[in-house]
């Protein structure tokens, strides 16, 4: 049934609640459903520049396709919006068994799901029992859909993960005890057999090329991260190499667990040198043994800097005490040197003499120690760790040049070397006097160099 004014125009299209006269009939909202507008305007993205667009006709128009005629732009609208209708209905709804067959990893295809889930995408056949898969978008997700973007907005750890590929936020003041649980639970504790060919090799190189004291521990967290990768087998492979997303997520279960920053970042670092010792060696049986070692070093190192700024920007802790009343210049802070000259040298003159210092208090021979250890950290600008770090062997070791000696002190643990500074003669004569009265700084730590060897020197 038509319905149609006197001037031709079709009834339907005339707004409001009418009736028509002379008929039993009565038209009203009611009876009839009209098109109504919606508050918002349909998006289409642009398969240009893939954007969303409210108009995308007036994009193409002005942007996209300015320099294209009308009738391209006629053709490449309707090739667009057969492509967003064809996502509604085909693409949108996604079946957790392909994705199962897409996906045979489990942590990725989970961390995959909960991607899916809450961008707003469907999931068929989801596991309801798996404690690890988001059944719908959070209620974070929600709130900050529908709260407005603003520059000083607080991010949940939740959302930080599902935002980026910064990983979960660390978080602080966990127990040891309840971190290792927390990953038995998870399943990161299980490891390799010591015997493994990779991880034997690895040890010995930790031993004998970087001379690392506490080995055993870099080849537990390796030995940790290929059984993640590779949960069947009695033998590791390289088939690590390949597989930087699961390592991505490996680190990111770890901070999940209450793993801190500081040892997340001893983990990559033992990943990182278990990759440098198999680009050392040649086996012919690996292709691109050294391209996959460098891309796959390459996606850890990523992740390391994401780590280790969020170290950086966390809040200091309580042992950390800032004076927040000025900054003190450098006549200020050697000051001290100044002050404790004429002890020094009084000390100094008492080490030299032929009593060999006999006749010194403990106090003094306290003191002349604090006074070489304040020599470096105020007019050499030596780090305390640098200064803990230093050794009889790296004391012995100092290289001559014009007008005193080079210091390189390293640590002994990491096998790097933390700063390189020069001394003057003066401070050179003054320095082995200290071993005459008093032990130097962390010699228990090298026994091969005794306190006499020092002082005949």
């Amino acid at each position: 049934m038509c319905f149609s004014s006197h001037r031709g125009s079709p009834l339907w299209k005339l707004p409001g609640t009418f009736s028509l006269k002379n008929s039993p009939m009565q038209l009203t909202h009611e009876t009839l459903s009209f098109p109504c507008s919606c508050d918002e305007p349909t998006v289409v993205h642009c398969l240009k520049c893939n954007k969303a667009q409210l108009n995308l006709s007036v994009h193409l128009r002005r942007v996209c396709m300015r320099d294209n005629t009308a009738e391209e732009r006629a053709a490449e609208l309707r090739r667009m919006k057969s492509s967003s209708r064809k996502f509604v209905r085909q693409s949108r709804c996604w079946d957790y068994n392909f994705l199962c067959q897409l996906m045979p990893h489990e942590p990725s295809r989970r961390a995959m799901v909960n991607a899916f889930v809450e961008r707003g995408f469907l999931v068929d056949n989801l596991p309801r029992a798996d404690p690890g898969v988001a059944t719908g978008p959070p209620a974070a997700a929600e709130a900050a859909a529908a709260a407005p973007t603003s520059a000083a907005a607080v991010v949940s750890p939740s959302s930080a993960h599902a935002a980026g590929p910064s990983g979960p936020t660390p978080q602080r003041n966990i127990p040891a005890a309840a971190v290792r649980m927390r990953m038995k639970e998870a399943g990161l504790e299980k490891k390799f057999p010591s015997d493994d060919r990779l991880l034997v090799g690895f040890k010995q190189h930790l031993l004998d090329d970087l001379r690392v004291t506490n080995a055993q521990r870099e080849v537990d967290n390796v030995s940790r991260l290929l059984r993640y990768l590779q949960p069947t087998g009695d033998v590791a492979t390289l088939d690590f190499l390949a597989k930087s997303a699961e390592t991505r997520d490996f680190l990111g279960r770890l901070i999940s667990a209450g793993m801190s920053a500081a040892s997340t970042l001893t983990y990559m670092r033992s990943i990182l040198r278990f990759v440098e010792h198999l680009r050392s060696r040649s086996d012919p049986g690996v292709p691109d043994l050294e391209t996959k070692c460098r891309a796959y070093a390459g996606q850890v190192e990523g992740f390391r800097r994401v780590v280790s700024k969020s170290r950086s920007s966390d809040v200091p802790s309580g042992r950390c005490v800032h004076f927040l009343d000025r900054t003190r210049g450098l006549a200020e802070c050697q000051e001290v040197l100044r002050a404790g000259e004429a002890d020094f040298l009084r000390t100094f003159q008492k080490c030299v003499s032929g009593e060999g210092g006999e006749g010194m208090s403990e106090s003094e021979k306290t003191g002349y120690r604090y006074y070489l250890e304040a020599v470096l950290v105020l007019r050499h600008f030596q780090s305390p760790g640098a200064v803990e770090a230093f050794t009889v062997r790296q004391w012995l070791s100092r290289e001559p040049c014009d007008n005193g000696a080079v210091i390189a002190i390293c640590d002994p643990t990491a096998a790097m070397e933390l700063s390189r500074f020069a001394i003057t003669r003066e401070e050179e004569a003054v320095s082995p006097g200290a071993c005459r009265v008093c032990l130097p700084i962390a010699v228990q730590r090298d026994a091969e160099c005794t306190v006499q060897s020092l002082a005949v020197e």
